[in-house]
């Protein structure tokens, strides 16, 4: 039975802080909500709370894109709540860049965005400080801000992607910097960014980035 209860433990943990998650962040997101929805029937049927939050956030996030403003943000938003009462830390800088990309240019994402970027600070916790900023350089596009500071938000984003050797986040960064430039009439410099970021993958085609 003790056995039995480990394993359990061991597949919820999995699910909620690996492979959830790194679905999410490859953009697989029919896989993604399979499997929030699987951690979900999982710790409702043996009892293990403490993952709960963590199926909540990616399946609203994903029921977000579809439904915005409705059940999906609702859903994230529970998550979040109840992940904040648990006192859970791990993974919050990913929670809350899903309800700054789930928000849409609406005026609580930048402050969702500064939360993660405070925790990010605080904890050390930066495997998603690359994306928190290329986020920071959409939501000024949504806002038509200066385009400096939506510039520099993508190049930071790029140059902190490109020193972590985070591949996906780099690519990410590289297309929204290239939609900028491309908008102001700079596309040499738009193409010469993107191809060198392409050249880098050798599979992985069939993925939403590439």
């Amino acid at each position: 039975l003790l056995g039995q209860s480990g394993r359990d433990h061991d597949l919820a943990f999995a699910l909620g802080l690996g492979i959830c998650p790194i679905l999410y962040m490859q953009r697989d997101f029919a896989q993604a909500e399979n499997q929030a929805k699987r951690l979900l029937q999982l710790a409702a049927e043996k009892d293990l709370p403490y993952f709960v939050p963590f199926g909540q956030v990616v399946l609203g996030a994903i029921k977000a894109k579809n439904e915005p403003n409705g059940e999906g943000l609702r859903m994230l938003r529970a998550g979040l709540e109840l992940y904040g009462r648990s006192g859970q830390r791990a993974l919050l800088s990913f929670c809350l860049s899903l309800l700054a990309e789930a928000l849409d240019g609406q005026d609580e994402t930048v402050h969702m965005l500064d939360e993660a970027a405070d925790f990010v600070g605080e904890t050390g916790e930066r495997f998603y400080e690359a994306e928190l900023t290329r986020l920071g350089g959409d939501f000024l596009a949504t806002q038509a801000a200066d385009p400096d500071e939506i510039e520099f938000c993508y190049r930071q984003a790029l140059d902190i992607a490109r020193r972590q050797q985070a591949k996906s986040l780099e690519l990410r960064a590289a297309i929204g910097l290239a939609s900028s430039l491309c908008r102001h009439g700079q596309i040499q410099e738009a193409h010469q960014l993107l191809a060198d970021s392409y050249r880098w993958f050798s599979e992985g085609f069939e993925s939403a980035d590439l």
